[in-house]
């Protein structure tokens, strides 16, 4: 029994090592074009956030590892819609002194995460404003949620975001902003419940390309739970890194569309590479677990990541 009580905090402390994935601007592709990215990161976290946003080490020496590998899709309906799609895949690990001391080395699990599905419709475009709204749908592929670590949030979920971005030129160099929000509802008596809060994501990003091979980007990314909802998991993450056009003309996870006509340049390739940090953080603090457990308060970890991109736009 307290084997199982252990596996399953552990499962808890982990699962919330993971910030959401980054999007891309309010441009969309133009009509039947296509664009990839083979998304990597690796997580890696020994520090953790309590319910009042304190960060103090893992208790136990206590260590989370996680690799993610996810293959997105969008293809352009029209030159105003573009459709989603995104396949998830994380390998998870959990080490500390009791896990080590005890019958296990470490703890490992392996998965599909939620696949993600949906559509980007681009309403609003005057140079150089471009305005879109974007609508995912969340499927939990029902992995096995008693297995430790945990590897997502478990559960069917719809998000809609606003998005609104613009590129311009300074010192005629090419520069972007982007910023969203929106709602994330989480399915709640109905198919793949999840114990999770509903949240609002909180998401912007810019970059400034002082060659045409280099563009430098920076990005907040955030997810507030709304109270009353669900379990609360509150995380602040900040990115940056460059993107390397490798091949063909310009960035395509930025500005999707092209300026030349498609007999001129019919692809694209982009290596995107990004460290981050989730600098703040916070657990619920109506969730206390077995009081002899070192953390039996609910708690974020704050994570380390280093993220690896290919892009191809064709």
């Amino acid at each position: 029994m307290r084997k199982v009580i252990v596996l399953l905090l552990v499962g808890l402390l982990v699962l919330a090592a993971r910030p959401a994935l980054s999007h891309a601007g309010a441009w969309t592709l133009e009509q039947g074009r296509t664009w990839i990215e083979i998304f990597s990161r690796y997580t890696y976290a020994n520090e953790c956030f309590d319910p009042d946003g304190n960060k103090s080490r893992w208790n136990n020496g206590a260590f989370s590892e996680i690799w993610d590998v996810e293959g997105k899709v969008e293809y352009g309906v029209t030159d105003d819609l573009s459709l989603l799609l995104g396949i998830p895949y994380t390998w998870s690990t959990w080490k500390d002194d009791y896990i080590l001391h005890g019958a296990n080395q470490e703890l490992k699990h392996e998965g599909f995460k939620e696949l993600t599905f949906g559509g980007k419709y681009q309403f609003f475009k005057k140079k150089p404003v471009v305005a879109a709204v974007q609508v995912k749908g969340f499927i939990y592929p029902y992995t096995d949620r008693n297995k430790e670590p945990a590897l997502s949030g478990y559960g069917n979920a719809v998000e809609v975001r606003g998005i609104l971005s613009s590129s311009f030129d300074v010192l005629e160099r090419f520069c972007y902003v982007s910023a969203e929000s929106g709602y994330k509802l989480m399915s709640k008596r109905w198919i793949g419940d999840s114990d999770w809060a509903d949240t609002i994501p909180v998401f912007a990003e810019a970059g400034f390309s002082p060659v045409d091979w280099l563009m430098l980007k920076g990005e907040i990314d955030c997810s507030i739970s709304l109270p009353g909802t669900g379990r609360i998991k509150d995380t602040y993450t900040w990115r940056a890194g460059p993107i390397f056009s490798l091949m063909g003309r310009g960035f395509s996870s930025v500005r999707k569309g092209t300026t030349a006509p498609p007999s001129e340049e019919t692809f694209s390739l982009n290596l995107e590479l990004q460290y981050g940090q989730t600098f703040a953080g916070r657990g619920d603090p109506d969730i206390q677990r077995d009081p002899t457990w070192p953390n039996s308060d609910d708690r974020i970890s704050a994570a380390h990541e280093f993220i690896f991109k290919v892009q191809l736009l064709f």
